[in-house]
């Protein structure tokens, strides 16, 4: 599986120091007494390509996008130095987790539909079927949150396992792991439950505080 934003920052990277390589040339030029000139061709190509991702990766409504396109030109070498530090503070957002907006934006809208439909099932007396949902949900939801936390976790972690890496990371509190032990065993009958809908409400309800407490409130809007 490619990990993207490794992958955007990998990019920013490269850009930063061919941004970095062009301010020394143009520092040497104007505080040497240099009659050479900028590459010109390189420079622009430079700030295109910085264009390109920074539109690619925020959008053009992006405070980083509008930054650079509407920077005042000075001159090659102050110019430079305003590119770069627009590009290191977009690299800093990606790095702080504000790229996954998008993509925990669409998760939760995803999680939630599929926990509405999960209570239908419920209220239409198929709580098999709910209860599946209601896990394989609750074990996604774990395994996006696990990934925004670079906690180490693979396609067979179960609920428990990833619950417990995210309590070791510090990333939940040891009642919430608590809690996805009581909620497995809801889900799995081990509990005794008779999957009541009224027990199954309380549940999905649960989860969805959980969802918008921990995904949710990551959610960093940009664009």
């Amino acid at each position: 599986m490619v990990d993207v934003p490794r992958r955007v920052l990998a990019l920013f990277d490269e850009l930063i120091g061919r941004g970095e390589q062009i301010k020394d040339v143009c520092k040497k030029i104007y505080f040497s007494g240099g009659k050479k000139t900028i590459d010109a061709q390189a420079f622009e190509a430079w700030r295109t390509s910085c264009l390109t991702l920074l539109r690619s990766t925020f959008g053009t409504s992006s405070p980083h996008y509008d930054s650079f396109i509407n920077l005042k030109f000075f001159d090659h070498y102050n110019s430079t130095l305003l590119y770069l530090g627009i590009l290191q503070g977009a690299r800093d957002d990606i790095k702080n987790g504000y790229f996954y907006h998008k993509d925990l934006m669409l998760s939760v809208n995803i999680f939630n539909s599929f926990l509405s439909r999960a209570s239908t099932l419920s209220r239409a007396g198929e709580s098999s079927k709910a209860l599946g949902l209601l896990e394989a949900v609750t074990h996604e939801a774990l395994k996006k949150l696990a990934e925004t936390q670079g906690c180490a976790s693979g396609t067979s972690d179960g609920v428990m396992s990833l619950a417990g890496a995210l309590c070791n990371a510090g990333t939940i509190p040891a009642e919430t792991k608590d809690a996805f032990e009581k909620l497995c065993s809801f889900t799995t009958g081990a509990e005794g439950a008779d999957g009541s809908t009224l027990r199954f409400e309380e549940w999905l309800a649960w989860v969805q505080k959980f969802l918008y407490e921990y995904l949710g409130s990551r959610i960093v809007i940009v664009n």
